[in-house]
């Protein structure tokens, strides 16, 4: 809970003022929790950490600092015809005194106020106030079917759960555990046997929302692991970066970096169909300073090196057999192939970050109308802390060393005889029209 309460859910805003009044009281944001399987499966991972509390007879008791607030969905009668309505003052409509709702015998210890209190608000809402777990439990019990719905309320409105629970607001668990520790030996020698004994039950409860903290934290890890996938433009940004540090002096960390064909379907990808459908997104070619061409395949779950391109049947054509591992960027891939690359590209480190700020600050300004300086990025070369101020002057050539990168384009283009009209033919068969070499390739796969 706490922190990992905003990295696990995937929040959504809030529309509308009907459900603002919906999700009631207690602190509510503008962002209500989205409607997904991620969201759904972190509801039960709750409903059972609620149960687990409420079955331990120490921890099920502990009072929270500050009540847990939300509009319950859950009626008065829910509670009178329940196992636990001796343990209920029960209203079920209003008297002159007293506003429709339910009031728990048992009190806090603090400020005498009831453990559980639901009572009926502006709008016909039942806003509870709610502290301890054994509380939460039985309202979400109560709730029967709607127990998601009631849960999702809960959270809706207490975003920082610990700062209710312990007093430690802004604060995850861990610093909780530590604080309601410290009181507890502060309060050791001169607190009642009762007072220390309310302080050892925060300190449980504490202990296990912590648990329960970690265990949300890895799965959040986890969930971002899964769901990562690379998409076109994030293949477009790394090449056009790199294509920044392409040149043909040995301080370059490539000679040139382009894609295999200069063909982009309606989508952007530069795969053909019949191989997106395998999760592919475009072909690269890379030409280091110190080893031979290799072609580099990017799918939505990283690159990988290819065949490469060739002669099969009189034409020459792209292997799509993936050779090594798949790298989650074609940074990494790159450095597996070619050891200059790997030793100038670490010691550019500082001038490739800079180049990735100033790339999104010109998708930035272009977003406002703006354009940004493409000579920027060329010029940042010249801030590199490098002592050799030889290499300096050379590796000023991020923005030669495009110009060099657009000239090994050139000769790559002249390699291919014929070009974008060479690549335009081969694109244009059909998966029918695909040639027995490909096929065989296809059953490889």
């Amino acid at each position: 809970m706490g922190g990992s309460l905003s990295s696990r859910p995937v929040w959504t805003a809030r529309y509308g003022t009907q459900a603002a009044a919906a999700a009631g009281g207690g602190g509510g944001s503008n962002e209500v929790l989205a409607s997904n399987p991620q969201n759904e499966q972190l509801l039960y991972e709750l409903l059972a950490l609620t149960q687990q509390i409420a079955d331990d007879k120490t921890a099920a008791d502990a009072e929270f600092v500050n009540p847990f607030q939300w509009a319950s969905t859950v009626r008065p009668a829910a509670f009178k015809s329940s196992r636990y309505a001796a343990e209920y003052d029960v209203r079920e409509t209003a008297t002159v005194a007293d506003k429709a709702g339910v009031s728990s015998k048992a009190t806090r210890v603090s400020d005498g106020a009831p453990l559980l209190k639901l009572e009926l608000g502006d709008g016909g809402v039942f806003l509870a106030k709610v502290s301890s777990f054994r509380q939460v439990q039985r309202l979400f019990e109560l709730a029967g079917d709607g127990k998601l719905r009631e849960i999702q309320q809960a959270i809706q409105s207490n975003r920082d759960p610990i700062a209710n629970v312990a007093g430690v607001a802004n604060a995850g668990p861990g610093k909780a555990l530590m604080e309601v520790f410290q009181d507890l030996e502060k309060q050791s020698s001169v607190a009642s046997e009762a007072a220390r004994d309310r302080h050892r039950a925060l300190f449980q409860l504490v202990l296990q929302l912590n648990a329960f903290d970690q265990k949300l934290l890895q799965s959040s890890v986890k969930v971002l692991q899964e769901t990562h996938r690379l998409n076109m433009e994030g293949v477009r940004e790394e090449v056009e970066l790199l294509g920044q540090f392409a040149g043909s002096d040995d301080t370059s960390p490539l000679h040139s970096i382009d894609y295999e064909s200069e063909y982009a379907f309606t989508n952007g990808c530069r795969a053909p169909p019949w191989r997106q459908v395998y999760g592919e997104l475009a072909y690269i070619e890379v030409v280091p300073n110190d080893s031979d061409r290799f072609y580099v395949t990017a799918t939505t779950e990283g690159y990988f090196v290819n065949g490469g391109r060739q002669n099969a049947q009189g034409s020459e054509r792209l292997d799509y057999t993936k050779e090594g591992q798949v790298q989650p960027t074609l940074v990494a891939l790159i450095k597996t192939k070619s050891d200059h690359f790997k030793k100038t590209i670490e010691q550019q480190r500082y001038v490739y970050e800079k180049a990735l700020e100033l790339k999104a600050a010109e998708e930035q300004n272009e977003t406002t109308g703006k354009r940004g300086d493409a000579a920027e990025i060329s010029m940042i070369a010249q801030h590199d802390d490098d002592d050799d101020d030889d290499a300096l002057d050379d590796g000023a050539g991020g923005g030669g060393g495009k110009s060099a990168g657009k000239g090994g384009r050139g000769d790559k283009k002249g390699d291919k005889k014929g070009g974008a009209k060479k690549q335009d033919d081969e694109y244009s068969d059909s998966d029918a029209d695909m040639s027995e070499a490909e096929e065989g390739q296809e059953k490889k796969r």
